[in-house]
């Protein structure tokens, strides 16, 4: 069927179909950014060579890094659309430069390659740190949102005597209020932290402009955890300091990366989206299968690249689990007509991988999720997905990895479907519907592997098509004349 764009939103791209219906794309990520003309337009994280510098401007944020190490960057938050609201930011830009300290002198090339999130393009400037072995990168990250990272990339094991400390100027256009954790900063001593710092002006409004750093990382193929930063004024500017661990570096598979990160779509680092995806789980040692059904959540991931749509692990004693885990999948799907009528929608999930020790052929089932948080996921959203089934289940056999799996939504489903908020469909394997015990093997693991949305592609996708509904009937009367 031929399609015409008709519009775009920060999550969708909607086309019109030939027989009259609309056809739209949802992502629980920006797709999308509002454009100095009052235009959306397509991201494209990509750096091209600008002769002077690199530069990406295809995004909610324009990013521009040097032809040489020694360079400075800069990241302009110049973000257009504030999608909490549904309105155009007119806060002034904020800019933030960075310059890497006690890096040698060497030119910057676009390169493509695995960073840990598939293959992306990114600039790259080798053996920046010579006694280190390690490379310095720039990388705007199509995740959520994009994110501008500055990483160190480790190619061997630097033989530390003590934990790392790596250097950046910082300095700002304007002055910012700097909280961590909900505090104001008070800029007098040094602040030392593995969390978010939020940065606004005075002025801005709420959410308006602003630009955080986010998490702090370190991580190799194998693992992936937080790592403590120094923030402290010098004089006209700040410097920023990343501290690389002696014994995460010791005991890692090389390559190794180390990572901060910059976002501007909210001057506070969450939330970027006003969807999310994710997985609840229940973790408690040789519970009973009932119980591991039935039982609060208590743990959660929101921000993975690589996600369990579901999984079970049975504990070492007969007849007893030790986890279980259910994916809750939210899509900002408010931009659909409303008051239309939904026709038909197809719920995607990449499915990265599966795992049957047991070999029970585990079949996947489709349901209703309703977290606490509609950005957010925690432990007790465990227990809010619901039974009914809203597409027919997934068969193990007819699960292709490596490729996007389809299911198509049933009557149910298509109830569920927003047309003025928010979407929100979940994952669960079959035999934890029905609260019937899988076959029982000692540690086996059971699970189906999905790609999320902080991934650079092949995120979760929700296509829906909708109508507009038949004219009414005027109503006739009867006139008597006599």
């Amino acid at each position: 069927m031929a399609q015409t764009l008709n519009k775009r939103t920060w999550n969708s791209n909607h086309f019109n179909n030939e027989d009259g219906t609309v056809t739209a794309t949802f992502k629980n990520k920006w797709v999308n950014f509002y454009d100095t003309d009052d235009s959306w337009q397509p991201i494209d994280p990509n750096f091209t060579d600008k002769g002077t510098h690199f530069e990406m401007n295809q995004a909610p944020f324009t990013a521009k890094v040097p032809k040489t190490s020694t360079g400075m960057a800069t990241f302009i938050g110049d973000n257009g659309w504030d999608i909490f609201n549904n309105e155009k930011i007119t806060d002034d830009p904020v800019t933030m430069t960075t310059t890497a300290v006690g890096v040698t002198d060497v030119p910057g090339v676009i390169e493509s390659g695995d960073l840990g999130f598939g293959t992306v393009n990114y600039v790259v400037y080798p053996n920046a740190y010579p006694a280190l072995n390690a490379d310095l990168i720039y990388w705007v990250h199509q995740a959520l949102g994009p994110r501008f990272r500055r990483i160190i990339r480790f190619n061997s094991n630097p033989s530390l005597a003590a934990d790392e400390r790596i250097e950046f100027v910082v300095d700002y256009d304007t002055p910012l209020i700097i909280k961590n954790g909900g505090k104001v900063w008070n800029e007098r001593s040094a602040l030392k932290t593995e969390k978010p710092l939020d940065m606004r002006p005075p002025q801005a409004k709420d959410p308006g402009r602003g630009i955080n750093f986010r998490d702090f990382l370190i991580w190799d193929s194998q693992t992936k955890q937080g790592i403590d930063i120094e923030f402290k004024r010098t004089g006209q500017n700040f410097l920023l300091t990343k501290i690389i661990p002696k014994a995460f570096m010791d005991s890692a598979t090389y390559p190794v990366y180390a990572d901060d990160t910059t976002g501007d779509l909210h001057p506070d680092a969450d939330p970027e989206t006003t969807s999310v995806d994710g997985r609840a789980g229940q973790n408690s040692a040789t519970q009973t299968w009932t119980t591991a059904v039935n039982a609060a959540g208590n743990s959660a991931v929101d921000n993975g690249v690589e996600i369990q749509a579901w999984a079970y692990v049975a504990s070492g004693t007969t007849d007893r689990w030790d986890e279980m885990y259910r994916g809750i999948y939210l899509f900002d799907t408010s931009s659909i007509t409303d008051g239309w009528i939904i026709d038909s929608a197809d719920f995607k999930l990449f499915i990265s991988g599966k795992r049957d020790d047991t070999g029970i052929s585990e079949p996947t089932s489709i349901v209703s999720s309703a977290p606490a948080s509609n950005t957010a996921i925690v432990g007790g959203d465990y227990n809010s997905l619901g039974s009914t089934k809203l597409a027919s289940d997934l068969a193990w056999a007819s699960i292709s990895t490596a490729a996007y799996n389809t299911f198509a939504l049933n009557a149910a489903g298509l109830a569920t479907v927003s047309d003025t908020g928010v979407t929100k469909l979940g994952c669960r394997g079959a035999s934890d519907i029905a609260d019937v015990a899988p076959t029982w093997g000692s540690g086996h693991i059971v699970r189906l592997d999905i790609v999320g949305a902080d991934n650079g592609s092949n995120e979760p996708i929700l296509n829906v098509t909708f109508s507009e509904p038949p004219p009414v009937a005027a109503s006739r009367r009867s006139i008597i004349i006599t």
